[in-house]
């Protein structure tokens, strides 16, 4: 049985190579996180000095999204380079 890291290897190494396909030299990181991802992200992207973060949308109710936030609205919001939303 393949584990979580197994399969988003397995999905990033799909995305490097259609972006490849498509002329495009796109680096990935798979890391564990422990506590809030959101700040995770916006960390690792300062720390790389990335030039683009891209991140997945989950469709939820927008009560949801005040009283709890999401990490995408976080990562947009204090990300340190742009953000595209995919959603």
């Amino acid at each position: 049985m393949k584990t979580f890291e197994d399969i988003g290897r397995s999905i990033l190494e799909n995305a490097k190579t259609i972006a490849k396909s498509m002329g495009v030299d796109a680096d990935t990181i798979l890391e564990r996180c422990y506590g809030n991802p959101a700040q995770k992200i916006i960390q690792v992207a300062e720390d790389g000095k990335f030039d683009l973060i891209t991140i997945s949308s989950r469709e939820h109710s927008r009560l949801h999204n005040v009283l709890l936030g999401t990490v995408c609205d976080t990562v947009t919001r204090h990300a340190p380079c742009p953000v595209l939303v995919v959603r």
